[in-house]
């Protein structure tokens, strides 16, 4: 993950949240306007590493390395996860 201090630094961290708030809103914009809902919630971390990819041409080289590796990181974990097979909910019956 991206690591280390500094103005830099801070800079990929926002760089990286604003991919996966913009992958949110574009969920959530397909769930209320086109009413698609994503097969899985791992969708949406998908689309973000989309847009990290697709966004990371605009970053310095070097900042691109570490991005690259960050999201190679997130790719490793998502490959690790498993799914609870029973849906959590906060609805319950009365």
């Amino acid at each position: 993950m991206v690591r280390g201090q500094g103005a830099s630094t801070k800079k990929l961290i926002i760089f990286l949240f604003s991919a996966f708030a913009w992958a949110l809103w574009i969920t959530r914009n397909k769930i209320a306007i086109e009413k698609k809902f994503p097969k899985a919630p791992i969708d949406v971390i998908y689309i973000a590493l989309f847009l990290i990819q697709k966004w990371s041409v605009l970053l310095r080289e070097k900042d691109q390395k570490q991005i690259i590796q960050a999201k190679e990181d997130i790719l490793n974990w998502l490959k690790t996860f498993k799914m609870n097979p029973i849906l959590q909910s906060d609805v319950i019956e009365l």
